[in-house]
């Protein structure tokens, strides 16, 4: 087997599992990824879990179907259907209970990554790249999973705290076809670690949060590539140290606001995922060891048919992390409204929201879909 377009690339490096793309429901794409001093509901298990001691909700659930596209990853400069193209789905419950601690837990389910190479012209659901001979099918696949389970409680009346004990699953895969072969390679690496969060409640409208992240490492093991030959596809993975801090402000049940900064380090020689597939390999080279981007964003709350109805904008700055990647200004927007009334007999939730919302950028696009509801 010889993909034609290669140039059998070995550098030895970790695939980096982050983008810096914000992550989340509806109403958290919405206001641009700002939630970190705010987080009053499910998703504050992804920005700051802290946050959901001080929130009026006692249970949320959220269930959220995410589309992205992005064309800024230009692997093969003859075509233009190399679009980095990737469907996730997640799901988050909290469950707050009455003691006086208001201890909170709960689960998150995030689809990360679910990304695809193939040559296969005709399938424009995944990302496409020529190689190889006539007759032959690829299919590579980078997938990331993370399961997060949370642990919030109160120390005071202005000050909490919170543990999300994080499993991330990562599958790396290569599946090759020809009229007289067949060849599937897989594997799969697991590790754990815990992020610790904080919220102070400067005042009623005002509150501080914090959380980090520390970073991740994947063993993958190297000696699969033996199998397939031609290029090194099965790399270690390595998810960066982040620390975000944000600022939330309640102006009143109208108006709220947030303003995030989230930090990420870098051990500096980590590539692109897919990068290694192409010959300018060196153009998707790191070119930073630390990245700072600015979030910010605001909801607006008022009634639609007498059911409650949500307007938010944001924006959010995202570094170019790699050679020939510019920088992206991000401006996003969302909608949800408590429309659907449940019948009776759905004796635990009473309603259920539905929302979308659009993270746009040069090159890039995200649509979110999202049904969640508290109670």
């Amino acid at each position: 087997m010889v993909l034609v377009f290669l140039k059998s690339v070995c550098f030895a490096s970790n695939y980096l599992a982050y983008t810096g793309y914000s992550r989340g429901s509806s109403k958290v794409i919405g206001m641009g990824g700002a939630f970190t001093g705010i987080a009053d509901d499910v998703n504050s298990i992804i920005y700051n879990p802290a946050g959901f001691a001080f929130s009026d909700y006692n249970n949320y659930v959220s269930l959220n179907y995410v589309n992205f596209i992005d064309k800024s990853f230009d692997f093969d400069k003859a075509s233009k259907d190399d679009v980095w193209k990737s469907e996730a789905t997640n799901f988050g419950f909290l469950h707050k209970t009455k003691k006086s601690n208001g201890f909170t837990w709960g689960f998150y389910l995030d689809g990360l990554y679910n990304l695809t190479f193939t040559n296969n012209l005709a399938d424009k659901n995944k990302f496409v790249l020529d190689m190889g001979h006539p007759g032959e099918r690829y299919e590579i696949s980078f997938s990331l999973t993370r399961i997060l389970f949370p642990l919030i409680w109160k120390y005071n009346d202005r000050l909490a705290f919170g543990v999300n004990a994080s499993i991330l699953v990562a599958r790396l895969s290569y599946d090759y076809h020809a009229p007289a072969d067949y060849m599937s390679v897989y594997e799969d690496s697991t590790t754990f670690h815990c992020d610790l969060s904080a919220m102070y409640k400067v005042s009623d409208k005002v509150q501080f949060g914090i959380m980090v992240r520390p970073p991740a490492y994947f063993d993958v093991n190297e000696n699969r590539n033996a199998d397939i030959g031609t290029f090194k596809w099965f790399n270690d993975i390595h998810m960066p140290l982040q620390i975000n801090t944000g600022v939330g402000y309640k102006m009143n049940k109208q108006f709220m606001f947030d303003f995030d900064l989230h930090y990420a380090k870098f051990d500096g020689n980590e590539i692109l995922p897919g990068s290694n597939l192409v010959p300018e390999f060196a153009e998707y080279k790191l070119k930073t060891r630390q990245s700072l981007s600015p979030h910010l964003g605001g909801q607006y709350q008022s009634t639609l048919m007498k059911k409650d109805f949500f307007v938010r904008a944001g924006y959010y700055y995202q570094p170019g992390l790699f050679e020939t990647l510019e920088d992206k200004h991000h401006f996003t927007y969302s909608l949800s409204w408590r429309l659907i009334k449940l019948p009776a007999w759905v004796y635990v939730m009473e309603y259920l929201s539905v929302g979308f919302s659009n993270d746009i950028a040069d090159n890039y696009d995200v649509q979110t879909f999202t049904l969640d509801s508290d109670f």
